[in-house]
């Protein structure tokens, strides 16, 4: 039987971009298809981003040969908060430049999506 290869760095950096992309096209699309009411479109982010995050702390704990534990479902309920906790725990003095890394992958989601979004509803107007 195979040894199973540890997870890499890089393959986690690889992990949190592909999330980043699928929740950037989430909130575009929410943006889009946003009419004024609540659609089923407009839980498809939130969704999106508590997978995401549960996924990131998982393949963290994996890389780390550690045990994944709570922190899968904190990250699902809590989101960005239970992913700061766990890197301050973690990470320990190193979170304090992680914390504001993590903070500017946020920024890079949503504001991107957003410019997008609403140019293409300022050229084309509201659905």
């Amino acid at each position: 039987m195979p040894v199973p290869r540890r997870l890499t760095l890089a393959v986690e950096c690889a992990v949190i971009g592909v999330l980043a992309a699928v929740c950037s096209a989430a909130v575009t699309v929410v943006t889009l298809t946003n009419s004024g009411s609540a659609p089923l479109f407009g839980c498809l982010p939130a969704i999106v981003f508590a997978f995401s995050h549960a996924m990131w702390i998982t393949v963290d704990c994996k890389r780390r040969g550690a045990e994944v534990g709570w922190w899968r479902f904190a990250a699902i309920f809590f989101g960005p908060l239970a992913v700061w906790i766990y890197l301050a725990v973690t990470y320990g003095l190193r979170a304090l430049y992680l914390i504001p890394v993590s903070i500017a992958v946020y920024v890079a989601i949503f504001v991107p999506a957003l410019v997008v979004a609403m140019a293409m509803l300022a050229s084309f107007g509201h659905p």
